[in-house]
């Protein structure tokens, strides 16, 4: 990283740190924070390990490399909003930039949301689509009939769209797939 920035010539403007995940920062030292390049699951473990994520004014940039739709579940139920989320390609694949801002209240997304978030309304919503509908198909066909299931393949079927997530004192009743 120091040589990085020695070439790039911007040494005497950065602070270089050695740590796991979000170890080395603490409390207030940043407003907004990238992760990017991982699995959602690893994401997910990077953000449960530094509980001041949770925090008003913190806006994280999320970028997961795999499973999508378990961080867009995640996030909601952590009481996380998710205010905008971009489907971007990049070496023949689609990604979903999302960013994320906490709000204390937890939500329960529907399948629909899960797998797709808010990225409709973006160029390149069809070819983002098209990606986790296709990786949905192969989770459908090996799942067990059920609930999961049901709400799962409805999304492929196209016969669920992405609602808003459901405050969590709503929820009784409802079902999130992820």
């Amino acid at each position: 990283a120091r040589a990085t920035c020695e070439a790039a010539g911007c040494l005497d403007r950065v602070e270089l740190r050695l740590g796991g995940g979000l170890a080395p920062l603490a409390a207030g030292e940043a407003q907004d924070l990238i992760l990017a390049g991982m699995s959602a699951d690893t994401i997910r473990q990077i953000l449960e390990a530094g509980a001041w994520v949770q925090s008003p004014g913190l806006r994280l940039v999320l970028v997961p490399a795999t499973r999508h739709g378990r961080l867009r579940a995640w996030l909601c139920r952590r009481g996380f909003a998710l205010v905008e989320d971009l489907p971007v390609r990049a070496s023949g694949r689609w990604y979903a930039v999302m960013a994320a801002e906490y709000t204390g209240r937890p939500t329960l997304p529907g399948a629909a949301f899960c797998v797709l978030g808010r990225t409709g309304a973006h160029p390149g919503a069809e070819g983002y689509r098209g990606q986790e509908l296709a990786k949905l198909g192969k989770i459908c066909r090996g799942l067990r009939p059920g609930p999961r299931r049901d709400a799962l393949c409805a999304v492929l079927q196209g016969k669920a769209q992405p609602e808003e997530p459901l405050p969590a004192q709503q929820t009784e009743g409802c079902y999130s797939a992820w």
